[in-house]
Formats: C-alpha cells, structure tokens, sequence
C-alpha cells in the first residue's frame, strides 16, 4: 500500500464505480452473489485506501464473470485492467510506482474514448431510424420532459451522431493530455446515459479522469469545496430535486413509496444528487488549474493502454465484439452485414458467428423457439447457454445443425457432449476452456438494418 494522496483519491473513486458496477441488475443473476459480495469487499478496502488486497479483489470479482458468466460489459475488462495496475503500484508503494500507475490508467481511458469513438464510425449509427445515439437521445427526453413535450421537441438528424462521435474524441484528447476541461465535459456527456442506459459506466469511467488529477489540481480542489460548501449543498439539492422531478413524480402518483425507493431508483437518486456538486468542482478546477501534457510513456507504463487498442480492434478481425468499447456503436462485423466505414471486411480472419440451420425440439415442441434457430446470429456460449437452460426430459432430443468457423455441424442432442459434437475449435478463445466467455452479441438477429445494436 501507499499513502500517496493522488493514487489515494483515484482508489476512493474506482471504488465508488466499482460499487455502482457491482450494484447493476446483472448480479441478480444466478451465480453472481459471490463476486459481487467480493467486488464489494474490495471497493470498501480501496475506500479506506490503496491497499492491495482491495485492487485484487477487484480484479478478481470481475475476472470471474468475465471468463465464466458470459459478462459482456467493457467495463468489466476496464475495472479488471486498472485493478490489476493499481495493485502493481500498491505492491511496490513508492511515488514512482504510483505515478505510473496512474499514467497507464490515464492512458487506458484515453484509448477507450478513442476506440469507442472509431466503432461508431459505421452507417447505421449515422442513420437516425437505428442509431444508438438517437436511441439514447429518446430515452434521455422520456426521462427528462413529460411524454407530451418529447413529441414536440423532435429527432435530430445525423448530426447528432457526428457530434457523440466527436465529444467522444475529445474527451480522448482532454485525457491524454490531462486538460481540466475534461471533467466538466465528461460530467455533461455520461450524465444522461447514466440516468438511462448506463447506470455504471460513466462512473467507472470517471474514476480514470481522477487518475490524472496533478498535485496543484487536488490543491485548487479541496481550496474549492472549502470556499463553497453551501453551493456544493445546493447543487446536490437541485440534483435530487430535479430527478425526483423527471422520473419520480410519475411513479409517485401511481406506486406507493416502499416501492418506488428500489435499489435502481436510489441509486439514480444518488448519482443525480452526486452530478451537481460534481460540476461545481470541475469548474473551479477548469477555472484554476491549467492543462498538461503527459511526459512520455515507458513501453511498461503504455503496456495497458496499448493492450486495449489492439484488443479494441478484435471485432474487425472478426475474433470477438464484446468487451472491446463497442457498446451501443451499432456495429456490425458479421460478413452480410459489415457497416464499419474505416475498416475493410478483407481484414477478417474468421467469422466466429454460429448460423443454425435446423433447431428442432422433440416433437416437435416450442415451434417459436425452433424458429429463432434459422433467423438469429448464434455464437458458441450461446450453444452451452441453451443447454443449460433448455435441456429438461420433456424436450430432448434438441437437435441442432448449421455452420461454425467455416465447418458445418450436425448434433443429434444438443443436450449431450457438445465438446465433442462441434467441430473443433481453432482460435482464441478455446470454446472447451472457456465455454462461457461472451465474445459475440447474444441472440443477435441476423436481419442487417436492427434498431441500436449493442
């Protein structure tokens, strides 16, 4: 551990986005108490400082989803990377090892703007009847204006989507070079997807704009929540107020409180009261501190960011989509339905997509099942979650065939050794070892023109 103030107050924050992480419906999941009941532990620990138990027991909360409960999240990937870096500089507990610790989260950030941004430069995300960013902006009015009102303001064009693209990549370069700007700009564009789409990830995301605060910056900081506690007071009031204003009022005319105060909504509650004094701060920082440039990184300390980059670029090779900042791109990487506008289809070196061709249960049972068969995109832990879930007495044989990694396939019952079933996997990574991991969407139609594609 160290008592670096710096590596100290990015811990406290990972901790925060850690918790909200951990809070996400996801863990209600069978299977997932155990690490959310670690990854809590562990946020505590780090709350209380940077200590090294607390960063591996982060890194290995998320870990365990990631390889074994079909995690999608790339926010699970960013936690388990800054954890993993974080309990490097916790081990050594020096002032260098913790200002590199912090450069390479600085840089991880930086890239994931960077890489999220390029994944969005495809057709459909430029076309407002399916974009990702016309879906969230429909769901930030609903939240935010009266149904009556969202009909009347109206639906952007596709300049909307240009401009997420370039916020996007902005907060890219604010980053990198540790502009204060960079808070305020990140306040006001995770904010909305965090009261709608994205509950966790602004917040965990945010934990990496900590990273990067410079000494002179927690001074003007702290200086700047002394002068004004009262405006931090009011801001985080308004916050409150004006999301119980949005979202509460409707439910409170309809549902009594008991029910109205659940986990989600209280933990919207906090993170609209958390935004105000938040902004509040990031002004006075933008106000007193000025921009840096980072020195230049060691190949050691540039090792994580560089690792996401080129795991970011894995859905153009057609080896994996989940986890790597492509979320709410829609993207699209399978051969007949390619949209990405910079990167060509010939650099796909293989085509990880499951096609059925026959899903048929005995006798023929579940007729709407069968049909999802022929008309969804599969991928292999797909496979092992529909005999997991599938494979009761009264519906085998489940019998399956179709086309996987260029061979075609034939099981008589799914519900038996599928390892051995399958033709044999190539690549990475192996099916039989990791038959959970989620590489590829889940149940993806195969249909090209799909509304926000994950």
């Amino acid at each position: 551990m160290t008592g670096d103030a710096s590596l100290a107050l990015w811990a406290r924050a990972l901790a925060v986005g850690s918790l909200l992480h951990a809070a996400l419906p996801d863990f209600e999941a069978e299977g997932w108490g155990l690490p959310q009941g670690v990854e809590i532990v562990g946020a505590m620990l780090l709350l209380w400082r940077p200590h090294l138990l607390g960063f591996l027991l982060t890194a290995v909360s998320v870990a365990y989803p990631l390889l074994f409960l079909r995690d999608v999240m790339t926010q699970s990937l960013y936690l388990l990377i800054v954890s993993l870096v974080g309990a490097v500089a916790a081990f050594y507990g020096t002032a260098s090892a913790s200002s590199k610790a912090r450069m390479a989260v600085t840089g991880t950030t930086s890239v994931i703007y960077a890489t999220a941004a390029v994944h969005k430069l495809n057709t459909d995300f430029f076309n407002p009847e399916i974009s990702c960013a016309h879906h969230a902006y429909a769901q930030f009015l609903d939240y935010l204006l009266p149904s009556a009102w969202v009909q009347a303001v109206g639906v952007p064009g596709a300049s909307l989507s240009g401009v997420v693209v370039l916020v996007e990549l902005l907060l890219a370069v604010l980053v990198w070079r540790r502009h204060p700007a960079r808070f305020v700009v990140a306040l006001l564009f995770h904010l909305p997807l965090t009261l709608t789409l994205a509950p966790a990830f602004g917040a965990v995301i945010f934990s990496g704009h900590v990273a990067g605060l410079r000494a002179r910056e927690l001074v003007v900081a702290r200086q700047w929540v002394s002068d004004r506690r009262g405006t931090l007071l009011a801001a985080a009031g308004f916050g409150l107020a004006l999301n119980a204003a949005c979202a509460g009022a409707r439910d409170f005319a309809t549902v009594p409180i008991w029910c109205v105060l659940d986990a989600e909504r209280l933990t919207r509650a906090l993170q609209a009261s958390a935004a105000g004094p938040l902004i509040v701060v990031a002004i006075g920082l933008l106000r007193g501190a000025r921009a840096t440039r980072n020195p230049p990184m060691s190949a050691l300390v540039s090792a994580p960011a560089v690792l996401f980059v080129l795991h970011g670029l894995l859905p153009y090779t057609g080896i994996a989509v989940q986890h790597t900042a492509a979320m709410l791109s829609n993207l699209r990487v399978d051969p007949s339905c390619h949209n990405s506008l910079i990167f060509p289809e010939a650099l796909r070196v293989r085509d990880g997509y499951v096609y059925l061709t026959v899903l048929e249960f005995a006798g023929g049972q579940r007729p709407a099942r069968s049909a999802l068969g022929p008309t969804t995109l599969w991928n292999i832990a797909a496979l092992y979650a529909m005999r997991e879930n599938w494979c009761v007495d009264h519906l085998r044989p489940i019998h399956v065939a179709g086309r996987w990694r260029g061979q075609d396939f034939d099981v008589a019952d799914l519900c038996g050794d599928l390892g051995t079933a399958l033709p044999k996997d190539v690549g990475w990574p192996p099916a039989e070892l990791f038959p959970s991991f989620q590489a590829f969407q889940k149940n993806l139609p195969r249909a090209c023109f799909q509304p926000c594609v994950h």
